[in-house]
């Protein structure tokens, strides 16, 4: 007799009733299979007694292949979506492309207020030899990048993104982000990193580069000031002889000006002291 129609019912009219048990094995069996397929969901994994639904070694595996599909994802973005078009004046030392027949994008022969670019050789984590064009890379609020994103914006004709490319420091100084620091104080439209900072240079040895650097970067060269940059590579051997030619005055080794720009920081003076 059914209990809903009070109808009698035969026997072949009767169907088994699935058990709780093949319910739960079912209802596992589906949700592992969303789980795997929704990487989304892998963190919300549990267990049913000791019936592990995704282990940790899945979610470990699941979680590194979405880690390489991103990567591939945004090197895909940077080679194959075009960047907002802008004017790239760029500097390159050594060689190079005679022209660039891609819009929006030229060479500059010399280090000027013009430039946007500056693309350096560098190693594999973006760290560069110092030089002279790269302090002012750094002063000018550049972006200094190596060579690899020149060469991939020219297979693709036009300027990619920079994120991955920009210089991250010098090999004395090591991952400073001065780059990054000095492009994003412009872009504030911040005072440069000597601004406003009276100075004296002397020594013929490599005075004129320290000079412009100081000026490039918002500084100020007098030939009498309370501090004085010594150029020289012994100053050591000079020491006396700088003394007496500058009585009461400060001397201080030029490094105290490069290493300042390879931090876009300045630096205390106390290990730069002659």
């Amino acid at each position: 007799m059914c209990p809903l129609c009070n109808q009698s019912v035969k026997e072949n009219q009767l169907y088994p009733v699935a058990t709780l048990e093949v319910v739960i094995e079912e209802f596992i069996k589906m949700k592992q299979d969303y789980l795997i397929d929704e990487l989304t969901h892998l963190s919300a994994a549990t267990s049913l007694g000791d019936r592990t639904l995704v282990t940790s070694m899945d979610i470990r595996n699941a979680q590194e292949r979405e880690k390489e599909r991103r990567a591939a994802e945004t090197e895909e973005s940077d080679l194959s979506a075009p960047q907002i078009q802008k004017e790239c004046k760029i500097l390159k030392k050594g060689e190079r492309p005679q022209e660039l027949n891609i819009p929006h994008m030229s060479f500059v022969d010399k280090v000027n207020s013009q430039m946007t670019h500056v693309v350096l050789p560098a190693d594999k984590h973006n760290i560069v030899d110092r030089s002279l064009t790269y302090y002012l890379g750094v002063l000018y609020g550049c972006y200094v990048v190596n060579e690899q994103w020149l060469e991939n914006s020219i297979k693709k004709g036009y300027p990619i993104s920079e994120s991955r490319y920009e210089i991250s420091g010098d090999k004395e100084m090591g991952r400073t982000g001065a780059p990054e620091k000095a492009r994003k104080n412009k872009e504030s439209k911040k005072p440069n990193l000597f601004k406003g900072l009276k100075l004296c240079v002397v020594d013929d040895n490599l005075q004129r580069h320290v000079e412009k650097c100081i000026l490039v970067g918002g500084g100020i060269i007098e030939d009498d000031c309370k501090e004085i940059i010594v150029c020289s590579d012994e100053p050591e051997l000079k020491r006396q002889e700088l003394k007496e030619k500058f009585p009461e005055k400060t001397l201080i080794l030029k490094n105290w000006v490069f290493d300042s720009i390879c931090n876009f920081e300045l630096l205390k003076k106390d290990d730069y002291y002659l």
